[in-house]
């Protein structure tokens, strides 16, 4: 009930520590009927402007947390999180049971902020005995209506966020800032089932995939400890019907949205508009000491992380549109499969090379490759800089500008009926490089294609320096190939 509140500074809820205090007035305002738990800026058991996470508040059903203009903080060492649904257990004997309206918002300036590294993480959690998974500051299972607004989460020590079978949410205003000293910080994960999700206004840094939508841990135990399994009994492991709109920040290294579907898993149905990569948050560091370049402001579709391949139809209807890529090496980094999409009003200049490509030169070849049908690019303009210095993600120090990087295909790859219209290009090396692996089996149509150098031919490149077909260049209509 939203006409009632309890607050966490309600001396009856007092306990030996922060996180005790908080869990009591949980299980007050649920007890009462009320559902609504305020946590004020300062704690008035310790008198700080602080409130110190030791355990992992467990959330119920029906239950209003608000985070006014709070400082949250994990305690050094602590592992776990700072919310997670009651659902959630060791054993996952409580996983089926579905929860209802669970609800985290901010107020003015509220922060969850990781604290220390605890040194935990998927390198070390099954020498350790502790899944790397519990140290997520916001975790859900689960539910039915459910919604995160207006929260920075800082120096998180895992992913930001991590939706599991959950539906019917809003993840709203949510501001990321990390320094990358630990691993593994992703932003959003929206999980295995997850479905009807609205993501909007995500800002700022994260050391991992901004926005994750995953459908590949199919299987107790196919990553985490097995202990701890995330698979809800009887529910489908589809991602569908998710919009993700006004993104900008910087993912270091990594896109700011990923799709990977695999094991049976569909992904469909998903919108993402007004993306844009921005500077780091923190100038000082080097995006080179953490791995390297961004290497892509999208990617769809995974080549690893899987028991079975995904199939041609396993990934479809995506619709991508206002897309502003300057940082990132490729607008779009394509694996797997993709069928029946759209890519439209995109402005690629800076850094970026490619406006689709699959992995670049110098990376393992079995991760390469994908397969498309139906898939339309239009209204794109990509000026290159001819100046770009070279690129750590390739082995060539000069890697080709191309509205298509084909280079390392699979032997079972196919491409029917990607098109591209109203394109326009400056300083681009060529066209399309395709691998002479998939030359016969890679069908691209153009509609408009407008070149502003006058000197500069298309070419359709089936290994590199091997020029298969050359068009000329104002007006653009070539044949299919």
């Amino acid at each position: 009930m939203e006409h009632c509140a309890v607050s966490a500074n309600d001396k009856a809820f007092f306990a030996e520590d922060d996180s005790g205090t908080i869990q009591n007035a949980v299980d007050h305002a649920r007890a009462a009927g009320c559902g609504r738990v305020v946590i004020p800026r300062r704690c008035a058991r310790t008198g700080e402007d602080k409130w110190i996470i030791r355990r992992t508040v467990r959330l119920p059903s029906d239950i209003h947390v608000v985070l006014d203009n709070c400082f949250l903080q994990m305690a050094d060492g602590a592992v776990g999180g700072f919310f997670c649904t009651e659902n959630f257990t060791e054993n996952g004997e409580r996983l089926g049971e579905r929860l209802k309206n669970v609800t985290i918002e901010g107020i003015g300036h509220a922060v969850l902020d990781g604290g220390k590294p605890t040194g935990l993480s998927e390198a070390n959690e099954y020498e350790r005995g502790v899944p790397v998974a519990l140290n997520t500051p916001i975790l859900m299972v689960n539910v039915e209506g459910f919604s995160v607004k207006n929260l920075s989460i800082t120096n998180q020590r895992y992913w930001g966020m991590r939706f599991e079978f959950c539906a019917g949410g809003i993840i709203r205003d949510i501001f990321f800032d990390v320094y990358k000293d630990r691993r593994n910080q992703d932003g959003v994960n929206l999980r295995n089932g997850c479905h009807d999700v609205l993501i909007e206004n995500i800002r700022g840094m994260t050391g991992d995939d901004m926005i994750a939508l995953s459908a590949i841990d199919t299987e107790a135990g196919f990553s985490g400890l097995e202990s701890y399994p995330f698979i809800v009994p009887d529910q489908s492991w589809d991602i569908h019907d998710i919009t993700i709109r006004d993104i900008s920040g910087a993912a270091i290294h990594h896109p700011l949205v990923s799709m990977r579907n695999h094991n049976g898993a569909k992904i469909y149905n998903i919108t993402v508009e007004n993306i844009k990569d921005t500077p780091q948050l923190h100038p000082v560091m080097r995006e080179a000491d953490f791995g390297g370049e961004r290497y892509a402001l999208l990617c769809i579709g995974n080549n690893s992380y899987y028991r079975t391949p995904s199939e041609m139809g396993d990934t479809y209807n995506v619709t991508v549109r206002n897309v502003f890529c300057t940082l990132s090496y490729r607008v779009v980094y394509a694996q797997s499969t993709l069928k029946n999409c759209l890519f439209s009003d995109i402005f690629a200049s800076g850094k970026c090379r490619h406006i689709v490509s699959v992995m670049p030169d110098g990376w393992s070849a079995a991760h390469s490759g994908v397969s498309m049908e139906n898939v339309t690019f239009e209204n794109v303009v990509f000026s290159a800089d001819p100046d770009a210095p070279p690129s750590a993600l390739t082995a060539e120090p000069d890697p080709h500008a191309t509205v298509v990087d084909f280079q390392i295909m699979r032997d079972t790859d196919r491409v029917d009926n990607l098109y591209f219209n109203n394109v326009t290009l400056e300083n681009a090396d060529c066209f399309a490089e395709i691998a002479e692996n998939a030359f016969g089996r890679v069908h691209i149509d153009c509609g408009r294609i407008v070149c502003k150098n006058s000197d500069l031919t298309f070419r359709a490149v089936r290994t590199k320096g091997t020029t298969q077909k050359c068009w000329g260049d104002e007006g653009l209509t070539p044949d299919r190939y």
